[in-house]
């Protein structure tokens, strides 16, 4: 995070957030100027602007990271991010693994420590790189990437990030994986089947499934959206911007991937230098 050095004397007008007051407007010129980082801890941005302060702090940290999600930065929680009451903190979230080294975050919630956690709930997926020259003598990268399954075209997000280093990957978590009824379904259908209703298995059933939705609660109370993310560090810098995806599927194995062709950045090995430069 940059520096800070904004203040206000004005009074709260209620203790309700309000994008569209002063701190509102700030709070998004900071972002979108990236004096504020994505992994920033929420009580560090709180801290070092006064003119946040006029809030409390939780309405602070909600504002913040909704303002991320709408902006393309995805919540998660994060080892160490400094947050004196465990607050959630940001990371821009997209694709991504490289051939051998793969730091992946994932949303969680528990009794455990937040980086305890964290090494257990980091999705690491099945992927690999590999570098290719097209008709045009352009120098590409492809990742190939194996999704969760019950994923969909609008479940996931895509970029690259790190100046063209890494290509990070964000997958909202399935239905099924949040829905306590659509979870459980299969052990109701089983106990029904075998007619086991009031019995200790159907008490021990029921219980699974109350502990399991307010496990859910907690982790919406605490990451706004569920999600999680993994980082590919790419072989070679590429184009930011110039991402083609294509997604494939079978029926007959279930195998999802997602095919990924970047274009690496212009380098002194295939660049004429003079007033205007071609690649050769």
């Amino acid at each position: 995070m940059k520096g800070s050095g904004f203040g206000s004397d004005r009074k709260p007008s209620g203790d309700r957030w309000n994008r569209d007051s002063e701190a509102g407007k700030l709070l998004k010129q900071l972002l979108e100027n990236g004096d504020i980082d994505p992994t920033d801890p929420p009580k560090l941005v709180y801290d070092s602007y006064p003119i946040f302060q006029q809030y409390d702090l939780s309405k602070f940290r909600a504002a913040l990271n909704k303002m991320k999600a709408e902006m393309g930065c995805n919540v998660r929680v994060r080892k160490g991010d400094g947050d004196d009451d465990n607050g959630v903190s940001g990371t821009i979230g997209y694709v991504g693994g490289n051939p051998g080294n793969v730091n992946g975050g994932g949303g969680y919630a528990s009794s455990r420590e937040p980086e305890e956690v964290e090494e257990k709930q980091c999705w690491k997926p099945i992927h690999t790189v590999f570098e290719w020259t097209d008709r045009e003598l352009r120098d590409r990268i492809t990742v190939v990437v194996l999704m969760p399954s019950g994923i969909n075209q609008h479940d996931y997000s895509l970029a690259v990030v790190g100046g063209g280093t890494r290509l990070e990957l964000c997958v909202t978590w399935p239905e099924m994986m949040v829905d306590s009824e659509k979870l459980h379904e299969p052990f109701k259908k089983k106990m029904e089947a075998l007619k086991l209703g009031l019995t200790g298995v159907f008490q021990d059933y029921l219980t699974r499934v109350q502990q399991f939705q307010l496990h859910i609660n907690e982790m919406e109370r605490r990451m706004d959206r569920l999600e999680s993310k993994c980082s590919i560090e790419l072989p070679n810098q590429v184009h930011a911007h110039h991402i083609e995806t294509n997604a494939f599927g079978r029926s007959d194995t279930g195998t999802r991937v997602l095919y990924v062709n970047l274009m690496r950045e212009c380098s002194d090995s295939n660049k004429q230098k003079g007033t205007d430069f071609f690649i050769i």
